[in-house]
């Protein structure tokens, strides 16, 4: 007897499966393993080469069929068919996959935000270099309140929603470079979301250079004390803005409790004059 004819015991079969006996019980009774010999005592027997379908119904199970359907696909599985049932479940778990980066990729920046804004000094404000970055912007909110603008909010949450543009990066506010010289800290132009430079849909483009980044904490209304103070900073050290504050909200009540521990990242263009 070859080893291929070799019988073992559902004791020794489950052992080799890595199974209870009391699945191969079951895969008998349903019929998509049936042991290979029984003997006058209802005893059942298995050979190796049966391992090979195991192991085929456990990839199956895997790949999300149910005991029905691997049933239904075994009965009249053919090459074809066999080749066909994996070139479609590789194409699941491909997009899988591919789900799998995009959440995590979410969630790394939206950890890399926290843990920013975590070690954030609220006195200071500094002059950085950042690389080009890529924003989808909302329709115009027409120089604004945020209270005044809800509806305009909600359409671009959807649409970031439906078109699956959530990378973990916050939902921030464009503040014109005219309000901030004007003192309308209030008042803003588009909603925005900076995306991934591979995606189509981003609007604008924000160009590497010199950024005056200060943090903020606190609710909405008192903003206005960090831009004057950012203001003040430009006078004192011979740089003036070229370009309109990015306000990105860091912290908020989804991440701690009340608005007094709100942070707000606001970044501007500059240039020394």
């Amino acid at each position: 007897m070859s080893l291929a004819e070799t019988l073992f015991t559902t004791g020794e079969f489950s052992e080799l499966c890595s199974v209870k006996k009391q699945t191969l019980f079951h895969y008998d009774e349903i019929g998509i393993l049936k042991p290979q010999y029984r003997n006058d005592k209802g005893y059942r027997f298995y050979t190796l080469k049966q391992l090979e379908t195991f192991s085929v119904i456990d990839i199956l199970k895997d790949l999300g069929l149910s005991l029905t359907e691997i049933k239904e696909f075994l009965d009249i599985r053919s090459l074809p068919k066999t080749i066909n049932l994996l070139a479609d479940k590789e194409q699941e778990i491909d997009l899988k996959i591919q789900q799998l980066k995009q959440q995590k990729l979410t969630i790394q920046n939206k950890k890399n935000y926290l843990s920013e804004s975590y070690k954030a000094d609220f006195s200071s404000i500094n002059i950085v270099t950042l690389p080009t970055q890529y924003y989808l912007l909302s329709d115009t909110i027409g120089d604004v309140t945020l209270k005044s603008s809800s509806h305009k909010l909600m359409s671009f949450i959807n649409f970031i929603k439906h078109n699956h543009l959530d990378s973990g990066y916050p939902i921030g506010v464009i503040l014109a470079k005219n309000n901030i010289q004007n003192d309308k800290f209030t008042e803003f132009t588009n909603f925005y979301i900076q995306v991934e430079q591979n995606i189509e849909q981003s609007h604008f483009t924000r160009d590497q250079g010199q950024y005056i980044i200060a943090y903020h904490e606190g609710p909405d209304e008192t903003l206005y004390k960090t831009h004057k103070k950012i203001k003040d900073y430009l006078i004192n050290t011979g740089f003036k803005m070229i370009g309109d504050s990015f306000e990105e909200y860091v912290v908020d009540e989804i991440s701690t409790n009340g608005p007094d521990k709100y942070v707000t990242k606001i970044s501007i263009a500059v240039t020394k004059i």
